[in-house]
Order: C-alpha cells, then sequence, then structure tokens
C-alpha cells in the first residue's frame, strides 16, 4: 500500500508539473521547464517534455533573430541552428525564403545601377515566386520599354543627323514615353514641313532671279541698242556740220 501511495504521489507530482509546464508553452513562454526530480518512466518523460520546448524555442530564436535582421533589410543572416525533423524543415523554409529574398534584391539593386549608368540590358534573372515573381516580370518589363523607347529614339535622332527626316518613333509606349513619342514626332514633322516650305520658297526665288536676269540682259541689249543709234547719229551730225562748214 506504502508503495502504491508513494507511486500515485509521483504520478500527480508528475502530472501537476507538466500541466504546469504545458500551460505556460501554451501561452507562449517556453522558458518553463519541468523541473521535479523524476526517475524511471517518468524521468525519461521529463527529458523528452524539456528538450521538446527547448528545440521549439531555440527554433523560435533562430526564426526571431532571421526575421529581425529580413525587416531590417539584412539579408546577410545566416541560420546556423541545427534541427531535427519539422524543426528542421521550417529552418530550411525560412533559408530558402531569405535566400530568394536576398539574390531578387541584390538582381534589382544591380538592374537599377546599371540602368543609372545608362545601360537598359540588364534584367532580373533570380529565381522568384508570388509577389516577388509579380515584382520581377514588372521591373523587366519596364526596362524592355524603356530599352525599345531609347532604341527607337536613337535610331530617329541617326536618321535625323543623316538629313532623313521621314523616319519616325512607331512603338506603343504609355505615360511619359508616350508624350516623348509624340513630342517628336512632331517635331519631326515640323521640320520637314519648314523644309518643305523653304525649298518652296527657295525654288520662288531661283525663278525669280532667273527672270530678273533675263530682264537685264534684255535691258542690256536695249540700252546697246540705243548707244549705237546715238553714236550713229552722233557721227551723222558730225558730218553734216562738216559739209555745212565747207
Amino acid at each position: 500500500a506504502h508503495a502504491f501511495n508513494a507511486l500515485m504521489q509521483s504520478m500527480q507530482v508528475a502530472i501537476v508539473d507538466n500541466n504546469r509546464v504545458m500551460k505556460k508553452v501554451a501561452e507562449g513562454d517556453l522558458t518553463a521547464r519541468i523541473t521535479m526530480s523524476a526517475q524511471n518512466d517518468f524521468a525519461i518523460l521529463k527529458n523528452y517534455t524539456n528538450s521538446s520546448i527547448e528545440m521549439v524555442q531555440n527554433t523560435m530564436h533562430e526564426i526571431t533573430t532571421a526575421m529581425e535582421h529580413l525587416g531590417n533589410a539584412d539579408f546577410s543572416y545566416q541560420m546556423k541552428f541545427n534541427a531535427q525533423g519539422d524543426f528542421l524543415t521550417l529552418i530550411e523554409h525560412v533559408k530558402i525564403t531569405m535566400t530568394m529574398l536576398k539574390q531578387a534584391i541584390y538582381d534589382i539593386n544591380l538592374v537599377m545601377s546599371n540602368m543609372n549608368h545608362g545601360d537598359f540590358s540588364s534584367r532580373v534573372n533570380a529565381e522568384a515566386k508570388g509577389d516577388l515573381l509579380v515584382m520581377k516580370d514588372t521591373v523587366n518589363t519596364a526596362l524592355s520599354r524603356l530599352a525599345s523607347a531609347v532604341s527607337e529614339i536613337e535610331q530617329t535622332a541617326s536618321a535625323l543627323a543623316e538629313q532623313n527626316l521621314t523616319r519616325q518613333i512607331s512603338g506603343q509606349y504609355q505615360g511619359d514615353l508616350s508624350r516623348i513619342k509624340s513630342a517628336m514626332n512632331q517635331a519631326l514633322i515640323a521640320l520637314n514641313r519648314s523644309f518643305a516650305e523653304v525649298g518652296t520658297q527657295a525654288h520662288e526665288v531661283s525663278e525669280s532671279s532667273s527672270h530678273v536676269a533675263q530682264a537685264n540682259t534684255s535691258l542690256s541689249k536695249h540700252m546697246q541698242m540705243q548707244a549705237s543709234i546715238l553714236q550713229e547719229t552722233a557721227s551723222a551730225m558730225e558730218e553734216l556740220s562738216s559739209q555745212v562748214k565747207n
């Protein structure tokens, strides 16, 4: 009877202590541990329970630390906690997520830096999913459109330098790029019209100059004829005057 009572008392103490610890864990307190003295199977239960709580605590600490670094935009933190089973799977998922974020941010920063230096050929190549994939596609699409616009502007400017006013920007763009396209095309149309008007006026001036030259030539011939007549008249008068004197 004494041994049975002692066993029951040990079981009661173990259950009470275990319930106390589990209640703390359920409330988010992972520092609680089973502290009772135990032997045999109770000691094994105590060790397994405390080890499990410690594993959860360490896992949560690593994840919390990683999230704090992530919240500060620091992707350099390396999780080194040794875990097993589902804890290991959870840690690995966090590691993969941080690596994916780090690579995506690195690629985006590299692309933006290259664009800042006038290089529009770079693209975000990092593996991405979900919202990261949407951001990756958005950045790459924006770069492709910008590169296309810059290329068309360059080709149009080169054609203009070669006095070719017929080439215009034909790509479909939006926002500021669309306004730039419209402004350049309108400027080219205005230049083309101005050059056409200058050409017409030059042709008219050329024709007027030709008419003036012809008129000058005709006037010159007329004056030469008048001079010849005057000279003949003067000669006749001199001859007449000489005959009168004789």
